[in-house]
């Protein structure tokens, strides 16, 4: 625990969880997972939502006046890459500064491997679950874990996508969801499931097992406006990119005033998760991520300033548009040495002849002309024989796509940068 401890920064974070439960308040549940390595807030149109540090705030600004049991539905990374493995570090010691109640293994967790996943038992304080595949050494996996006045489980509509990583076997649906619903009468708590599979399988498993109170599903769509029910069972998904939760009320019998709520600019980030964020940010950058991207062969890039010298208004309208900004705003984020930013702020970072670093190649910077219109240092030497092919705003959703830039529209922001 202590060498995890050191690499995060945890000093002191851990231990800045909720005051004990008390049985005089009310309940509150929050729904969140799906989250594919999205930390933080992208985009480029207003407001921006979702993020750990905005969900941290929201969850410790309800435990204030109620007891939160955090509820999270795996999906904790998008990848396998370092990077990825750094972000689920980082995810896993937020749910345990933040007390959460059950972390649910998802595949693209399992992926991750058995280190991993043991990291990811230590930093949320051994509330990971799964109830679908065999025990594993070294491992403790709980099928279920109880949380005020609840019996949470775990379970994979697809075990065998869980137990093939982890070199274990696979067990049955149905058998860990009744284990779950036994157990929980036994102990006269109200049985809860995190599921690991679509809205037609939540269904069909509220169907199945009409004892179940509450079904978390996984889903890339937004949050339905309105509670699912199949029966008494309420069926619920936070959707995907930690941009929502799902908050309910609890009486300790059944789940009440559902809530869709988006992590928007009113929540301000949260100090501790702050903490382990920028943490996250340092070690990405002394891991020189970004120096080790693996780039495609292009041709000789001439930089926007070479391009100024014939396109003089183009290159005034670039200056009075935010593209001209646009490693600026990112660096002020903390994210000027992360390649997953990086890509749309620059120009052709991912080709041979792209942007290398501020000080290497620093008329690269930025989102400029060649990161429409192609490289163009051989039009730039004989304009009139070698012509540059002309792009239309399809370009633009190389980046301003709808999960980093909903609402965009390219014809009204081309007033923005419109230039001949």
């Amino acid at each position: 625990m202590k060498s995890w401890a050191i690499g995060l920064g945890l000093s002191g974070v851990l231990c800045a969880a909720f005051s004990s439960f008390s049985p005089t308040r009310p309940t509150t549940v929050i729904v969140t997972g799906d989250i594919l390595g999205y930390l933080s807030p992208c985009g480029c149109t207003y407001p921006m939502i979702g993020g750990i540090k905005r969900q941290a705030t929201l969850i410790r600004r309800l435990s204030r006046t109620s007891n939160v049991v955090l509820l999270a539905n795996g999906a904790l990374t998008g990848g396998t890459s370092k990077q990825e493995q750094m972000k689920v570090e980082t995810l896993a010691a937020t749910f345990g500064s933040l007390n959460a109640a059950a972390i649910n293994l998802a595949p693209e967790d399992a992926k991750l491997g058995q280190g991993t996943l043991q990291a990811i038992q230590n930093l949320s304080n051994q509330k990971l679950i799964c109830g679908s595949i065999e025990e594993i050494e070294g491992l403790p996996l709980r099928p279920s874990a109880p949380a005020e006045r609840m019996l949470i489980g775990g379970v994979s509509s697809h075990p065998s996508n869980l137990a093939r990583p982890l070199g274990t076997r696979a067990i049955s649906g149905d058998a860990p969801i009744s284990s779950l619903i036994r157990d929980a009468k036994e102990e006269e708590l109200v049985p809860v499931l995190l599921l690991d599979g679509t809205q037609n399988d939540a269904e069909s498993t509220a169907r199945k097992f009409p004892d179940l109170k509450l079904i978390v599903y996984r889903s890339s769509s937004e949050s339905p406006l309105r509670p699912l029910r199949v029966g008494q069972t309420l069926l619920v998904t936070p959707g995907q990119f930690g941009k929502k939760v799902v908050s309910l009320s609890f009486d300790g019998k059944a789940f009440s005033d559902y809530q869709v709520v988006a992590l928007g600019p009113d929540l301000v980030d949260d100090r501790d998760v702050s903490k382990l964020y920028k943490s996250y940010l340092h070690r990405v950058d002394q891991a020189g991520f970004l120096d080790r991207i693996v780039r495609k062969p292009s041709g000789a890039f001439a930089g926007t300033t070479a391009c100024g010298q014939c396109h003089i208004s183009s290159l005034r309208a670039w200056k009075n548009s935010t593209h001209a900004l646009a490693l600026a705003n990112l660096e002020a984020q903390g994210h000027g040495r992360d390649p997953d930013c990086v890509t749309c702020h620059v120009v052709g970072l991912n080709l041979q002849g792209g942007y290398r670093s501020r000080l290497k190649t620093p008329d690269m910077a930025n989102v400029g002309c060649e990161s429409c219109h192609g490289s163009g240092a051989r039009h730039s030497q004989k304009p009139l024989s070698i012509k540059m092919s002309k792009v239309g705003t399809v370009m633009c959703a190389k980046c301003h796509n709808p999960d980093q830039s909903p609402g965009f529209n390219p014809i009204t922001f081309w007033g923005r940068i419109k230039h001949r």
